[in-house]
């Protein structure tokens, strides 16, 4: 039996992981542009399987692709729903494609699902099937769920899945007007603290079951674990008491979910949730909007709320830490990507009307909870373009951070990047160390350099610099393995391909030395 042997993607993971902390002396101090042209862009995301490209949301009912590797090619259609989509294509109206949510097995069942505001003007979740590796098919819509919304705004639409339970959690908004007391609204205390509703909450749904077989349009199940299972309220409801919970995250690496909501008069709001929640809090709208009482009628008392664990506000005089006016927060996400390991951790968020960008660190302490609190904003004006209009920040699967900005012809996306140069000696614009970590890329000596750029060393099949018997074990150990169209443990000759034509490669250099 062959001695057990890691595999090389382990050993390079712990490899880079070593020797990140060595190199991080660089601070991630800078933006900079990576697609503009975009019509009204809204949110940016990425796929399981498919890990150097990016999928970008438009307003008007478009998902485009971007290759990170060639981003001056542009990009390409992946989905076009404009014909179903409410055509909102001026800025101020909120509706439109809003969401969209890749499935974990989306490798094997090529599901993904989107939310968007259907011609009725009403909420509408989706899912929709890839036909092939660039694009997806509009005539492979499956309705999942609908939400009637009484008027044009607060409609939510962030999408996800839970990176630990693998259910789809939705952000729904209270139904818009001003208040929670509109037409549509529940006159006693809003539709946000209205457990009879959909409205204003953050919904948990499994879709790849279903409670409703005998009803078309709407494919889910409801997981038992839900907070109001067996209970007075809606099954489907994981957390209420929202006004427009504007672009919640999931920490990817805790299972953690922050949830920006937007305010009505005066405050802007974070609220933190941890990964082991069981669900059922009341954040609050809209009895309070963030710490402040709002309108109290009939509600709960102060003792049931959660409260936000940071709050600024929209005019003078300014509250530290932010310390800069706004209107509308745009909740973002933690960086947990391996260009800038010095913002492990960070959670970022931005003001949609005055542009400033923040990052703060959770910490869960008190009095503060949180540390590390740093804005950002004039560190980040990009070398071209600018960041304003901010409406969401995004993910690649290497966990680098994204930034888009609403504009209807020049609406773009921005990378958060390191003030030093990266490593990329492949030159495809992905740090060497990220591909290796995600074993996307051969290192065989373990130098932290992809196979492709060491100098060759004919012969030396395991990467040690000598041509010996090692090399000739190393080859028996991966024989007939074919690394196409790079190379690998084994192939001494870099043809690809482990054989015969490698122990002559050894041979013809026996007892070389190179590197």
């Amino acid at each position: 039996m062959p001695p057990l042997r890691p595999s090389l993607a382990i050993i390079a993971l712990v490899l880079v992981t070593a020797i990140a902390p060595l190199a991080s002396t660089a601070r991630a101090a800078g933006t900079r542009q990576v697609v503009t042209g975009l019509n009204l862009p809204l949110f940016v995301t990425h796929a399981p399987g498919d890990p150097y490209r990016i999928y970008i949301v438009e307003k008007p009912g478009v998902i485009k692709i971007l290759d990170l590797r060639d981003p001056g090619a542009g990009t390409i259609n992946f989905l076009d729903i404009t014909d179903r989509v409410f055509d909102a294509t001026t800025v101020p109206d909120e509706r439109g494609l809003l969401g969209l949510a890749f499935h974990p097995d989306h490798v094997n069942n090529g599901y993904f699902y989107v939310y968007y505001i259907n011609n009725s003007g009403n909420s509408q979740v989706s899912r929709f099937s890839r036909s092939s590796a660039d694009s997806a098919n509009p005539a492979s819509e499956q309705f999942v769920l609908n939400i009637a919304q009484p008027q044009s705004n607060h409609n939510g639409g962030w999408m996800a899945f839970g990176p630990s339970d693998g259910f789809l959690y939705i952000s729904s908004g209270d139904g818009g007007g001003g208040g929670d007391d509109d037409s549509g609204h529940n006159v006693l205390f809003g539709n946000g603290q209205d457990l009879d509703t959909l409205l204003g909450k953050l919904l948990r749904i499994d879709i790849d079951g279903d409670d409703f077989p005998a009803d078309a349009a709407l494919n889910y199940a409801v997981p038992p674990s839900n907070p109001f299972v067996g209970i007075f309220g809606r099954d489907e409801i994981w957390a209420y008491g929202l006004r427009n919970a504007w672009r919640p995250g999931f920490d990817r690496q805790t299972g953690d979910l922050y949830i920006a909501d937007v305010g009505q008069n005066i405050f802007e709001e974070i609220n933190f949730q941890p990964a082991s929640s069981a669900g059922g809090q009341n954040y609050g709208w809209r009895c309070y909007e963030a710490n402040s009482a709002f309108n109290t009628a009939n509600c709960p008392g102060v003792g049931t709320l959660t409260f936000p664990f940071l709050t600024y506000r929209h005019n003078n005089p300014v509250q530290p830490p932010v310390n800069a006016n706004g209107c509308s927060i745009t909740g973002g996400v933690v960086y947990r990507g391996c260009a800038a390991p010095e913002l492990e951790g960070a959670y970022f968020f931005a003001d949609y009307c005055t542009g400033f960008i923040c990052s703060l660190v959770y910490t869960g302490a008190s009095p503060t909870p949180y540390s590390d609190f740093t804005n950002r904003t004039a560190a980040f004006i990009p070398p071209v373009g600018s960041l304003f209009s901010i409406v969401s920040f995004g993910e690649d699967s290497f966990g680098e951070v994204y930034i888009v900005v609403h504009s209807t012809l020049n609406g773009a996306v921005y990378k958060i990047v390191p003030d030093a140069p990266i490593t990329d000696c492949n030159q495809n614009n992905i740090l060497d160390a990220c591909e290796i970590s995600a074993g996307l890329v051969p290192d065989t000596n373990m130098n932290a350099v992809p196979d492709s750029c060491d100098p060759q060393c004919p012969g030396n099949a395991n990467g040690d610099t000598i041509v010996d018997f090692d090399d000739l074990t190393e080859i028996l150990a991966n024989w007939l393995n074919n690394y196409a169209p790079a190379t690998g443990p084994g192939d001494a000759d870099f043809d690809s391909d482990v054989d015969f034509d490698d122990i002559t490669t050894v041979l013809e250099n026996w007892l070389d030395a190179c590197g």
